[in-house]
C-alpha cells in the first residue's frame, strides 16, 4: 500500500474536521489522521518524507503541533548532510492569526508554508489543500525570503512581499487596495527584488491567486512560475536562495548546492 499524501495533526471529532475530511474526499493511503503529535513528530523527521502535505492543527496529545515541527527540523539538522537537497513536505497551519505580521513571519521561518482558519468556507480550504496536493508547476524545495518586491504588470507597478521562492518559481503578496487590476492566471508579471545582497530581475506567469483577509489589510497572494530565465538570472537567483538559506541555517556550507533535484 503507498504512503498516504496527506497528512491531517487535529484533535478531530467536531464539525470543522468531518465537513473537512467528507469535503476532501480522500481514503487511505492518500489521508492519514492523527490527533497524536509523536505521530506528527515522526512523520516530519522521516526522510526521505511520505507525505506531500502536512497539516498542523489543535490540542494534539503528547507532543504541541509547533513543538513537534521544532524537534523535528533540529533532528534533520543533524542528520542532513551538508548541501543535501531539502526533502520535506509542505506544512500548512490551523490558526486564528490573521493581522500579526510578525508571527506569522515567524512561523513562516520554522518552515510553515501556509495557514487555513476553521472560519474561513470550507471550500476555500479545500481548494487551498488539494493545491498544495495536485500542484506540479514547483516541485523544488521553497525557500523563506519575506523581502520587499517590486511587481509590474499592465502598465503598473505595485510594492508586495516576496514570501518564498525556488529556482522555478516564488510566492508574493500584494496588498489588494493597491491594486488597479486583479492579475489573472496566466498572466505575467515583472519581479524586481533584493536578496542578501543578490539582485532578481525576472518575469513570472501567474499560476495560482489566493485573496487573504487581514484586518491591516487585505492581500493577494500570488503564486508562479519563473519564465524565460536566462544564464545570468538562473545563477543569481540559485545564488540568492544558498545565501538565503545560509542566513537562516548557518550550518549550511558554500553555495554550491544543487537546486531543481
Amino acid at each position: 500500500m503507498s504512503a498516504p499524501k496527506l497528512l491531517l495533526a487535529d484533535r478531530g471529532h467536531d464539525e470543522w474536521f468531518a465537513s473537512l475530511v467528507t469535503a476532501l474526499g480522500l481514503d487511505s493511503p492518500a489521508f492519514e489522521h492523527t490527533t497524536d503529535g509523536s505521530v506528527l513528530q515522526a512523520a516530519l523527521t522521516r526522510s526521505p518524507t511520505e507525505h506531500r502535505l502536512v497539516v498542523i492543527g489543535e490540542s494534539l496529545t503528547r507532543v504541541g503541533g509547533l513543538d513537534a515541527l521544532f524537534l523535528a527540523t533540529e533532528e534533520r539538522k543533524q542528520r542532513k548532510a551538508p548541501n543535501a537537497p531539502e526533502d520535506r513536505p509542505l506544512i500548512v497551519l490551523i490558526t486564528d492569526v490573521r493581522a500579526d505580521a510578525e508571527l506569522l513571519a515567524l512561523w513562516r521561518r520554522k518552515g510553515i508554508v501556509g495557514f487555513i482558519y476553521r472560519d474561513a468556507p470550507i471550500e476555500d480550504t479545500v481548494r487551498s489543500l488539494r493545491d498544495g496536493l495536485y500542484a506540479s508547476a514547483r516541485v523544488e524545495p521553497r525557500t523563506v525570503v519575506n523581502v520587499k518586491v517590486a511587481v509590474s504588470f499592465r502598465e503598473s507597478e505595485v510594492n508586495g512581499i516576496m514570501e518564498d521562492l525556488s529556482s522555478s518559481g516564488a510566492c508574493v503578496a500584494l496588498p489588494a487596495k493597491k491594486l488597479p487590476h486583479l492579475p489573472q492566471a496566466g498572466e505575467t508579471l515583472a519581479l524586481a527584488t533584493e536578496i542578501e545582497g543578490v539582485a532578481i530581475r525576472c518575469t513570472m506567469i501567474i499560476r495560482r491567486l489566493e485573496l487573504r483577509k487581514a484586518l491591516l489589510g487585505d492581500r493577494v497572494v500570488i503564486g508562479g512560475s519563473f519564465s524565460d530565465l536566462d544564464f545570468d538570472a538562473r545563477k543569481a537567483l540559485e545564488t540568492a536562495i544558498a545565501r538565503a538559506r545560509r542566513a537562516e541555517d548557518p550550518s549550511l556550507e558554500s553555495p554550491g548546492s544543487t537546486f531543481g533535484t
